[in-house]
């Protein structure tokens, strides 16, 4: 078995490029590959699937242990799994390790491929390298160098093992390709003009100045994971998901578990469709609605569809972008109405990280006195974020109130992992099997 975790000490050294390229390079050699992006990031695991990968995230502070591992034992039955880290790598909580690459590294034994620039530098790598591999613990296993010459691969070569005793699997060279970004990280893939040319000149990169089976050779690991045990509904539930060009923030991984629970997923597009019939819930997700703001509000007839099915106490879960489509407005354009209030884009991050949510009453997918997990990361702000809920950082810091939560619905800000935490999961399952089908 064979898997890899590709890190750096800082972003934008180039781990999705290189990630990229190496998933690339090994579907080339009719390897089957599955992929996973350390922390709450949406969009890195979409250009490993575009790629032809099995991509999903693997996040500690969003999922429970045994998710983890069951997670990891659907990755391993691919040739080879190539992981990406977030950040540096021992970048996780406040000014911990905690949710960092290095963290979930050690935690499913995988071998960590260190990601560096030779670039104005001479010895001076292998002390930053050094002090890499004796900060703390690590499965650090070998070094790629970006933004350095090939021809210079001797000579670091030798600074990186007389410092380090690692090896070196290539040097790349300056390269100016990089990927177009927006206010909430990278576009998707669809949407990024000839990205399928763009993956295959990495997956070039790689094959050119990688060695490919010394990477390999240096990257065999046993087996952790294992499979989590199944209580599957009596009979399918429909769940209508938003799915369109505003609206596809979501872990594939929890469609995937869902369904295998019970859950019958029915895209639907919010910016054009109805709410389809014969549903017990509705789940809208994150993306970017204030780019569609005008489709949004011309949509009346949905924005009357979630009014009578949440008083018919269907099951409706809106987070990030789909907890601001529910608003009266979305920076002057009418928005679904549901609750009062007006989101308004900024020019900076309002609230961003890991947080936990807390409950006072009993709701939809906590009891009074549970927490869960969630994360946040949004440019928008609104006058009326909701309040039902306590909101804080895993440390205790920042405390405030936001969110709708009561018996049959979740909106809010904080986005969730369904499947991740056991507790949120099962009271969604629970809620959806309550609920009477819609129709209309």
């Amino acid at each position: 078995m064979k898997r890899m975790l590709l890190s750096a000490s800082h972003s934008g050294a180039g781990k999705t490029s290189i990630t990229m390229g190496i998933i690339g390079a090994l579907i080339r050699r009719n390897m089957t590959v599955a992929s996973a992006k350390i922390g709450p990031d949406y969009i890195d695991p979409m250009y490993h699937r575009a790629l032809g990968a099995y991509g999903v995230n693997l996040d500690h502070h969003l999922m429970d242990d045994d998710y983890i591992f069951h997670l990891m034992a659907q990755l391993e039955k691919k040739d080879v799994i190539v992981m990406e880290g977030a950040m540096g790598y021992y970048d996780g909580m406040a000014t911990t390790t905690a949710c960092s690459a290095a963290e979930m590294a050690n935690f499913t034994k995988t071998p960590t491929i260190f990601i560096a620039s030779g670039r104005g530098k001479g010895a001076s790598l292998g002390a930053e390298l050094q002090g890499f591999l004796n900060y703390g613990e690590n499965t650090i296993s070998g070094v790629i160098l970006n933004h350095t010459k090939p021809a210079m691969a001797s000579y670091y070569e030798k600074i990186i093992k007389e410092a380090t005793g690692l090896p070196l699997f290539g040097c790349i060279p300056d390269l100016d390709r990089d990927l177009p970004e927006r206010h909430l990280g990278l576009h998707r893939p669809e949407e990024i003009k000839n990205f399928h040319a763009f993956a295959e000149n990495w997956a070039d990169v790689v094959e050119n100045y990688v060695d490919l089976d010394k990477l390999l050779a240096a990257c065999e690991a046993k087996s952790v994971g294992r499979e989590m045990a199944m209580n599957p509904l009596q009979k399918k539930i429909p769940v209508a998901i938003a799915k369109d060009e505003a609206f596809f923030f979501y872990y594939e991984d929890v469609f995937v578990d869902l369904s295998e629970r019970g859950v019958e997923w029915i895209p639907f597009s919010p910016l054009a469709d109805s709410l389809p019939k014969g549903i017990c819930g509705v789940y809208l997700g994150g993306g970017y609605p204030e780019l569609h703001k005008k489709a949004l509000g011309k949509n009346k007839a949905l924005a009357r569809d979630l009014k009578t099915f949440a008083e018919k106490d269907g099951v409706i879960v809106a987070e990030g972008g789909g907890f601001m489509s529910l608003l009266e407005k979305i920076d002057g354009s009418e928005a679904f109405g549901f609750f009062p209030g007006e989101a308004k884009m900024t020019d900076r991050l309002q609230h961003f990280g890991y947080q936990v949510i807390t409950a006072e009453e009993d709701g939809l997918l906590l009891k009074a006195g549970r927490s869960a997990p969630v994360h946040e990361f949004h440019y928008s702000a609104a006058d009326e974020e909701g309040g039902d809920l306590l909101i804080q950082k895993p440390s205790g810091r920042g405390k405030r109130r936001t969110a709708y939560h009561g018996k049959n619905i979740y909106a809010g800000y904080p986005q969730l992992h369904l499947s991740g935490n056991e507790r949120l999961r099962e009271n969604f399952l629970e809620a959806l099997k309550e609920a009477t089908p819609w129709q209309g």
